[in-house]
């Protein structure tokens, strides 16, 4: 969360949602901005690849509210060899939700 301080600290404080890039201290980053304001929605961008299923999950089991999953410009997953079509990607983390049962608890 250092990046997001400092000058831009003040507004955080008063904003009703944040979108905040997904990164190994994630579950701190989304516990401290709700201490600061409960209301407040954490929407957490993840960058699309082959594992963003497990990735999706893994934050909707440990509070994750909204997640949005970035794909390149053409719409694909980054991958190495044969990137998918966000349709996939998404429609492959949708299932991975309902099986689950925790797919209406996340957006």
């Amino acid at each position: 969360m250092g990046k997001i301080r400092g000058h831009a600290a003040e507004h955080l404080a008063q904003a009703r949602m944040v979108i905040v890039p997904d990164n190994d201290e994630i579950l701190d980053d989304m516990a401290m901005l709700k201490k600061e304001n409960a209301q407040r929605v954490v929407a957490i961008r993840v960058p699309a690849t082959p594992d963003s299923a497990k990735r999706v999950l893994w934050l909707s089991t440990h509070g994750a509210e909204v997640i949005n999953l970035v794909f390149d410009r053409h719409g694909r997953e980054r991958a190495e060899t044969n990137p998918r079509h966000m349709r996939d990607n998404i429609r492959e983390a949708h299932q991975a939700l309902v099986k689950e049962k925790i797919r209406d608890e996340v957006t």
